[in-house]
């Protein structure tokens, strides 16, 4: 089994309800989730919006590879009301889920890049992970998640919001 970070974010509707089922979609169809972080509200990131996103970062186990868990998440991401208007471009969303890391590993392909080419560069991501996995390395530049945070030059306000709850299993 693959020990896998995803990201998971939402900016329109029911944002709580958005988090929530997708972390219910997670544990049924892809695996077992091991830990959940809390929920940080955050800016849009790479866009202009009026709404705020909420983020989270979830642990999980699965037997499945990482394009396959692809697959998987943007069918996800579909189920749960998501509908990519541009093109290779930021915009509000009802649910999006990235995966940061899968185990250890390093990979480079055109619709997938592990880590995540990104998420050094986004405090929603950084602090989250450092919530659920305190001791990450990242597997490509052998950074600690502590030095990945205060080396971060995003200047985004984030906050945990002790408010917002989501059920993990």
């Amino acid at each position: 089994m693959n020990k896998v970070i995803l990201s998971l974010g939402t900016n329109l509707g029911d944002k709580i309800k958005h988090l929530q089922s997708a972390v219910d979609s997670l544990q049924r169809v892809v695996g077992e989730i091991q830990a959940c972080s809390s929920v940080y509200e955050s800016e849009a990131w790479g866009f202009e919006s009026e709404s705020t996103f909420l983020n989270m970062n979830v642990s999980i186990l699965t037997f499945f590879s990482p394009i396959e868990l692809l697959d998987k998440l943007k069918k996800i991401e579909v189920e749960n009301g998501r509908m990519k208007l541009k093109k290779n471009r930021y915009e509000d969303r009802t649910i999006d889920i990235d995966i940061i890391a899968v185990e250890n590993q390093i990979l480079e392909l055109k619709n997938l890049e592990l880590p995540h080419k990104e998420y050094i560069n986004r405090k929603f991501v950084l602090l989250p992970l450092y919530e659920i996995e305190p001791n990450w390395i990242d597997p490509k530049t052998n950074v600690s998640i502590e030095k990945l945070i205060q080396d971060c030059t995003d200047e985004s306000r984030v906050k945990k919001r002790i408010d917002c709850v989501i059920k993990c299993y």
